[in-house]
């Protein structure tokens, strides 16, 4: 079972990826709404690794 601190780390690295691709899709299309649909995924990811990332400070204070 993935650990909270996991979780946190995977959406972390997916919303950077997703700016990245955002950027690259942006530049590399004409149509640029391709572009700015990627870029609209981060925020949600940032929101999710923000989530697992509170859970886990909980945990950890839990256990002392």
């Amino acid at each position: 079972m993935t650990s909270n601190k996991t979780k946190a780390l995977f959406f972390f690295v997916s919303s950077l990826a997703s700016v990245i691709a955002s950027v690259f899709l942006y530049s590399i299309y004409t149509d640029k709404s391709i572009g700015i649909f990627v870029g609209l995924w981060a925020p949600t990811l940032m929101g999710l690794s923000n989530r697992y990332g509170i859970a886990h400070a909980s945990d950890v204070a839990e256990s002392k």
